[in-house]
């Protein structure tokens, strides 16, 4: 077994991935690591120990954290996220579960397993969501539109976290559990970083859920999506817009997959 260990190493900024197969890669405790590059998708660990590593904010191909007002305007259109550029000069503190790190920054656009996240305070699911309901489980029927077919989804919690210490070693507060009752198809997603509320104020997560090609919903489709928070907190409010694609448009017919890749500036969306 061919084992690379870089534990606690205080001056760690920047790993590139080993160019040999490696079993386990240990970076635990390295306090200044901030990236982690890999050669090219494909090269992984069987295991990686990256705990404790507070400045950690990308793990390329897998995870990255950006600024809001740093992202490419195409990423925020073509994940359907609106009305962001607000957010750009709010501040608000981010825990990242999984390298145990804590912060306070600018809002972040999070990819995490293909997922995008987004966290800002605030106190109803946006307006223009398709479906949103007051309390934690929201249930609907994928309507019939002409020449439109669904390409994703997009959801929305509001929650509050009473009287939590940003230093408190703390589980995953948040997830949610999606269902296609029709195809009696499941999943359920815990997000990586959540964002934690000041006192007395309430927290939007925002994320765009994407499954690759072919997607698993279609009209008539019952949905059923339950949010659930692991700790002391509150529910306030859940939603769930549907994002289309027009199948006369060439984007409609030339789409595959979803392939998400980084550069030196930004993150970017493409599809092929």
């Amino acid at each position: 077994m061919k084992k690379v260990n870089l534990s606690e190493c205080p001056r760690l900024q920047h790993l590139q991935w080993p160019s040999v197969a490696v079993d386990e890669l240990n970076v635990t405790d390295c306090r200044s690591l901030k990236t982690i590059t890999r050669l090219s998708l494909w090269d992984s660990a069987r295991r990686i120990e990256d705990f404790d590593c507070p400045s950690l904010c990308e793990f390329e191909y897998d995870f990255k954290m950006e600024d809001v007002g740093k992202v490419d305007l195409q990423v925020i259109n073509n994940i359907g996220f609106f009305n962001l550029d607000s957010m750009a000069n709010v501040d608000l503190r981010i825990i990242n579960r999984h390298a145990s790190g804590r912060m306070k920054c600018p809002a972040q656009i999070m990819w995490d397993n293909y997922m995008f996240n987004t966290y800002f305070p605030g106190r109803e699911v946006p307006h223009w969501f398709s479906y949103k309901i007051t309390g934690s489980t929201i249930s609907f029927t994928l309507p019939s539109f002409p020449f439109l077919k669904v390409k994703a989804l997009n959801l929305c919690l509001v929650y509050k976290i009473p009287g939590i210490d940003i230093d408190d070693q703390l589980p995953a507060p948040i997830c949610v559990r999606l269902s296609n009752k029709s195809k009696c198809l499941d999943w359920t997603y815990t997000p990586r970083c959540y964002g934690v509320p000041e006192a007395d104020e309430d927290m939007v997560w925002l994320f765009h859920w994407h499954w690759g090609w072919p997607i698993p919903f279609e009209e008539g489709d019952e949905v059923h999506a339950s949010f659930d928070i692991e700790i002391d907190g509150e529910i306030k409010e859940c939603g769930v817009h549907v994002l289309h694609y027009e199948e006369e448009e060439e984007v409609f017919n030339c789409y595959k997959t979803l392939s998400t890749f980084w550069d030196s500036n930004s993150m970017r969306v493409m599809f092929l």
